[in-house]
């Protein structure tokens, strides 16, 4: 699941970029249409040629989508919640390197690289808008 240069792989965006619209989707209704979801993936993953649809890594993005707006929108009460840095939020609020050291020990299937470069997506779907 490594990408160039440290960046996700174009594979692992394309799933977390649904994955982040299923969780949204879930928060504000109760529940997510997984079958949906899944559905999606699989389109994205042929239409660009991503490779194959491997359920093992599509279930380890989505543990770490659901424990990233979990504790993104825990916000005050998350270990990682600095403080707020002005009058409106602000991604310095969030101890960034701290939160990914933790994400990274807790989903170990998904690459440093991949939480690094979706962590500024998740703050701001989760906790900025």
């Amino acid at each position: 699941m490594r990408g160039a240069k440290g960046l996700a792989t174009p594979y692992d965006r394309a799933v977390l970029d649904v994955l982040l619209y299923e969780s949204a989707a879930h928060d504000e209704s109760g529940a997510a249409d997984r079958a949906d979801s899944e559905r999606k993936i699989e389109r994205r993953l042929r239409d660009k040629r991503l490779g194959p649809y491997e359920q093992e890594r599509v279930d380890a993005l989505r543990a770490l989508v659901e424990d990233m707006s979990q504790e993104l929108s825990r916000s005050t009460g998350s270990a990682f919640y600095r403080r707020p840095h002005g009058k409106y939020a602000d991604m310095q609020d969030w101890d960034f390197d701290r939160l990914l050291e933790h994400l990274a020990k807790r989903h170990p299937k998904v690459s440093k690289p991949t939480m690094r470069s979706f962590l500024p997506l998740a703050i701001y779907w989760c906790y900025l808008r």
